[in-house]
């Protein structure tokens, strides 16, 4: 730890974690073996109240070293763990690292290096999507949320080395992050976009370096990864009503994409079932096709990319993983516009100020 009479200033790792048990271990030994020799270093890890004994786990290593320090998240989504961090960390910088992430010796030292470097507030490196394991479906998952056609360029998973709008597993300035109010504690999914939103309004500059690099860990299974677009999609309706200003198109071409499909099928079950004459029939099913088709030839070229650059065979059943994961962000989207989503935390905020309104009425 410095000291205040130390030059070295100290950089604190704020890691949330919930049911960890398969990767913290080689997540927690790859930041105690950052290289630091320019700074000292305290890494808070704030636990969801697992039950998978990722607790135990994370009690033993902080016995161990001192630099560690563990930290219970009673409410235990992610935001609320950003800022139990931000508000016991002592650092001037903050790194908000995840627990499926694991990060080159030098990620910490690189990226302060550069935001400082580049009169920047916060800096990230270049993020590499890792299989978790060698099975087919862990890889499958891993290349499509991994590829510029499944995600976006614009994903900070496939952002170039430069200024960004958006920036993940960041060293930033603590009271630039403190003084916009750290995380909405409202979002829990979509939190970093708004948060990195708001520090841009303020004036500052985001930056993403690939002098350095993590290996984030996906889903391992096909319906694991359904489920997370779900529920990226659906938060993306939440995020829009909070902040319009963080989001982009891209967040929403699933949604977009799954409403023409559901369009024009309903348009083609319709002229079938009113027996309409054959041309109505025969543009129904031109359109529909035409949209499914050029989705598809883009899915396939994307995966013939992939096939030819890692010469994988099993690449070429990619187009089938993008659909799905395309398919289920843009459903959960547009269910939450159906059901105009609002935040857990909005409901609860609402739902205990109806007796009091109950109570004035009946008086």
């Amino acid at each position: 730890m410095s000291s205040a009479h130390s030059p070295r200033p100290l950089v604190s790792v704020v890691l949330s974690v919930y049911n960890e048990a398969a990767h913290i271990e080689q997540v927690i030994n790859s930041i105690l073996s950052q290289s630091h020799p320019t700074f000292d270093l305290e890494i808070l890890v704030i636990d969801g109240k697992s039950t998978d004994g990722t607790y135990g786990m994370i009690k033993k290593i902080a016995e161990s070293s001192p630099a560690v320090r563990l930290l219970v998240n009673e409410r235990r989504r992610i935001p609320f763990a950003w800022n139990i961090g931000l508000k016991q960390a002592r650092g001037e910088y903050v790194c908000i690292f995840g627990a499926h992430t694991v990060y080159d010796p030098d990620y910490i030292s690189t990226c302060l290096s550069e935001l400082k470097a580049r009169n920047a507030i916060g800096c990230g490196g270049r993020v590499f999507t890792t299989a978790t394991n060698a099975s087919l479906q862990a890889r499958l998952v891993a290349t499509c949320v991994g590829n510029p056609f499944g995600t976006s360029s614009q994903s900070f998973r496939n952002h170039t080395e430069g200024y960004a709008d958006t920036i993940n597993y960041a060293v930033y300035l603590r009271a630039a992050v403190m003084a916009v109010g750290g995380y909405d504690e409202q979002l829990y999914r979509n939190e970093d976009n708004d948060l990195n939103q708001r520090l841009q309004a303020q004036g500052h500059k985001l930056y993403m370096t690939w002098k350095t690099s993590c290996r984030y860990l996906v889903q391992p299974t096909i319906p694991l990864m359904i489920q997370y677009a779900w529920n990226q999609g659906y938060w993306n309706v939440i995020g829009l009503k909070k902040n319009p200003s963080a989001h982009a198109v891209y967040h929403f071409a699933p949604a977009i994409f799954v409403f023409v499909l559901t369009f024009l099928l309903s348009s083609w079950m319709t002229v079938a079932a009113l027996h309409l004459p054959e041309p109505y029939r025969l543009w129904a099913t031109l359109l529909f096709d035409l949209v499914i088709g050029i989705y598809f030839a883009q899915a396939l070229l994307a995966s013939s990319l992939v096939f030819i650059h890692q010469r994988w065979v099993s690449a070429l059943l990619l187009p089938f993983v993008f659909f799905s994961f395309h398919v289920s962000y843009g459903s959960g989207t547009l269910w939450a516009i159906l059901c105009n989503a609002q935040s857990p935390e909005c409901k609860v905020k609402r739902n205990t100020l109806r007796p009091a309104k109950q109570a004035r009425s009946a008086e």
